[in-house]
């Protein structure tokens, strides 16, 4: 008969060292570790990491700022281009012969929409590539925010397309692609390292 070869060693090695790690870094004070089993499969191994991580509370030197700002900046930058090849669009395709103080009008009311139905994409794929993990894509999100918000009091001026609800639905959708880039990036960073 064979000995019994210890957790720490044979297939599942990373598997049983990445739960001790967990373990370790998630439990209460005053538990016995040696009573407890580890898990069999590396798959229940990365949910419990990745689910531990956002139970714990996000500190900010685990923020990586130069990429939330770079993140930050893309984003606005390719909404901004997105609200111009839309009027673009619209002017020279969907309706053209107009003046030019009429598509001007057109930009201010189509500008909110145009952020709202693209700001979704653009700012899942900016906390997914840009961010890659939670802290720093919600530190995108609040950079994003405090230079939208300037940029809004600066230049929208007396706009009247320009409705509070609108706005506050518009952050929190684009508050939500964050969530769920961050999220994604996490999950996809956690299975690597396993």
């Amino acid at each position: 008969m064979r000995p019994k070869c210890p957790p720490f060693c044979g297939p599942n090695a990373h598997a049983y060292i990445l739960f001790r790690i967990v373990l370790l870094t998630n439990t209460k004070p005053g538990t016995r570790h040696d009573e407890l089993e580890p898990t069999r499969c590396a798959r229940n191994v990365k949910k419990a990491r990745v689910g531990c991580m956002y139970t714990q509370p996000m500190r900010l030197n685990q923020i990586r700022w130069g990429l939330a700002v770079g993140g930050a900046l893309a984003a606005e930058l390719v909404l901004i281009v997105a609200a111009f090849a839309w009027v673009t669009i619209y002017s020279h395709l969907l309706h053209p012969g107009e003046s030019l103080a009429f598509y001007q009008q057109y930009a201010l009311m189509a500008g909110p929409w145009v952020s709202m139905v693209m700001g979704i994409p653009v700012f899942y794929l900016a906390s997914r590539w840009f961010a890659r993990t939670w802290p720093t894509a919600m530190g995108l999100f609040g950079i994003y925010l405090l230079t939208d918000v300037a940029l809004l009091t600066l230049l929208a001026g007396d706009n009247p397309n320009l409705v509070p609800w609108r706005v506050v639905v518009s952050y929190l959708l684009k508050f939500l692609a964050c969530c769920l880039g961050g999220r994604g990036a996490t999950k996809n960073e956690a299975a690597q390292l396993a």
